[in-house]
């Protein structure tokens, strides 16, 4: 039998779908033929379609020795090394295609995805870039030009891209997805919202249509119709692990008793993994309204060891960048300030996770002269020059100030401040304070106790914040806190505000009063009743925003006190002097 009619053969198979058959003919045929490159690669690529990547490479590799210019396979290989986690090799071998063929449009679609992989941001772009150049109508190209911008956090160039990609496919539900995501972390609420319902409009079966939806449905404080839509997912999809875990949060304890009993065979037969660990969380939180304290730490205790195996905590890594920050700010940088335009007055929150910097800044977000935008990427513009050790001298502000403000939204713009809370500034306030003189930093200070048993009993998203899931790396990681934030107050005394989250709680008018005057706006009274706040709120606690502030979570830690011996016996008591010493 002729190659031709081989080819045709394998090729008509392989068009078919019939993955299996289209393998076993591909490897007759290169018994026949085997110094044609088109039979290993029909082989690889009906290996991968089977998921079977990693035994695809050889096959691949084989067709690329027989014709080093067979770019179909090179292509082919490259795809299936990014789905093994090996985006480097991948972008090398795509960027010797992209110089032999320039014109291959998805040579560059591909490359964008192993420069993304590889935190090759820029690269990336370009790559993305070009792909748009070769295929200016094709909806897709700009969506993975807003998904690099979007990474880069450059979100108002993401949202323009979107823009672009909705001209052209204005019924695709997954523009519209995707364009509440970046939205959202504009802190544009209303907006957010407004683009999941149409995506929802667009494809209301979706589940993660509805995901995305309920999710903005629960940072715009929409609580009740939040939870039926995950209802209404649910039938769509039942049992499924994160929804039965978001419901449980919004449900009274009278609501769960319908769903108890689906998590709990759910449970039962899932497998170890993220979904089993989100179904202990759910089971946990109803075990706790039912007053099965015992149930609850047992769903407890296996969720946080099955995502601490998920994703350990770089306890050594965590300390050296640590170290590298407090070895960098011996004493205040120094150095003469260029005239800037005038800009908004940054307002930082810091502090640990759950420590109520979300409480903070709903306060100061009351007051008309204050934009709360929640947690801002400032930091990721910081890292770099930390992991690298780069300079950071006036050059280096004026291109973080110029790239931070880039991405206010603007209605920040034309406010007199606006609140960052990113939990992870406190790392990065000597940087801060260099590039916003003027900026005014509040260190919310909480029983370190508190803040570690909320965090046990909740799961965090897109698997952040990896210490929270071990109780001696929680502790590890709140002495680092502690540390750092100890040498701040050291190096710039007075200029940073020290918040107590027990006395906020206990007297809000009062406490929110002396923050006004810190941060230098006009207290309001709407500051001491932040239950009343309308805007949206992008945090695991946003479901609790709009109660009453209240005492009830002030030492509850001392009803778990049994759980939590392991993080109060790692606890560097210098660092903590405030706890009480018999405790």
């Amino acid at each position: 039998m002729t190659v031709q009619n081989d080819l045709r053969r394998v090729l008509q198979v392989a068009q078919q779908g019939r993955h299996k058959k289209t393998l076993a003919e591909a490897k007759a045929a290169m018994r026949q033929h085997n110094r044609h490159p088109a039979f290993p690669n029909f082989a690889a690529v009906a290996l991968c379609a089977m998921g079977r990547e990693r035994d695809a490479v050889p096959y691949f590799q084989k067709a690329l020795k027989l014709d080093p210019e067979f770019h179909d396979a090179a292509k082919n290989l490259a795809h299936a090394l990014i789905v093994l986690h090996q985006p480097e090799p991948a972008a090398k071998l795509l960027k010797r295609v992209a110089a032999a063929c320039p014109q291959d449009s998805g040579v560059f679609r591909i490359l964008t995805l192993a420069q993304m992989d590889s935190g090759k941001l820029d690269d990336a772009l370009a790559a993305a870039t070009d792909y748009l150049r070769l295929c200016p109508k094709d909806a897709q190209a700009f969506m993975m030009r807003a998904d690099v911008h979007a990474k880069q956090n450059n979100l108002a160039s993401a949202v323009t891209d979107l823009d672009g990609a909705a001209a052209l496919a204005p019924d695709n539900f997954q523009i519209w997805v995707q364009k509440s995501a970046v939205l959202a972390r504009m802190a544009e609420h209303e907006e957010a919202t407004a683009a999941a319902r149409h995506a929802v409009d667009l494809a209301p079966q979706h589940p993660r249509v509805l995901t995305n939806y309920a999710t903005q449905l629960v940072n715009a404080g929409e609580l009740e119709q939040a939870a039926e839509v995950y209802r209404r997912i649910l039938e769509i999809q039942p049992g499924e692990p994160d929804v039965l875990e978001h419901l449980a949060r919004l449900q009274s304890r009278e609501e769960n008793e319908g769903i108890w009993p689906v998590a709990l065979a759910e449970y039962d037969k899932a497998p170890k993994g993220p979904g089993r660990a989100a179904l202990g969380f759910a089971l946990a939180h109803m075990a706790e309204q039912r007053g099965d304290r015992q149930a609850a730490n047992t769903y407890l205790n296996a969720a946080n060891r099955e995502i601490a195996k998920i994703t350990p905590y770089p306890a050594a890594e965590e300390k050296r960048f640590n170290d590298k920050i407090l070895n960098r700010f011996r004493s205040p940088l120094s150095f003469d300030r260029r005239t800037r335009a005038q800009h908004p007055r940054p307002i930082f929150i810091v502090g640990l996770p759950r420590s109520g910097t979300t409480l903070t800044e709903t306060i100061l977000g009351a007051s008309p002269e204050v934009a709360p935008l929640g947690e801002r990427p400032t930091c990721d513009l910081l890292y770099p020059i930390i992991q690298e050790d780069l300079p950071f001298g006036p050059d280096e502000v004026e291109s973080l100030v110029a790239a931070d403000q880039a991405q206010l939204p603007e209605h920040a713009r034309s406010a007199r401040a606006y609140t960052d809370k990113m939990p992870e500034n406190h790392r990065l306030i000597g940087f801060l304070v260099a590039a916003y003189p003027d900026c005014r930093i509040v260190d919310l200070r909480r029983d370190p106790r508190d803040v570690a048993l909320s965090m046990w009993r909740g799961r965090f998203s897109n698997g952040a914040l990896s210490y929270s899931y071990d109780l001696q790396s929680m502790a590890h990681r709140f002495n680092l806190y502690a540390e750092i934030m100890a040498h701040w107050h050291n190096l710039y005394p007075g200029s940073i505000y020290r918040l107590s989250y027990e006395d906020l709680v206990a007297d809000v008018t009062s406490a929110s009063r002396s923050l006004a005057e810190f941060c230098g706006i006009e207290w309001v009274e709407n500051m001491a009743r932040p239950e009343l706040y309308t805007g949206g709120v992008r945090t695991m606690t946003a479901h609790q925003l709009r109660q009453p502030v209240h005492m009830r979570s002030v030492g509850k830690w001392r009803d778990y006190e049994d759980v939590m011996a392991p993080f109060v016996t790692a606890l560097d008591k210098k660092l903590w002097q405030e706890l009480e010493p018999d405790n």
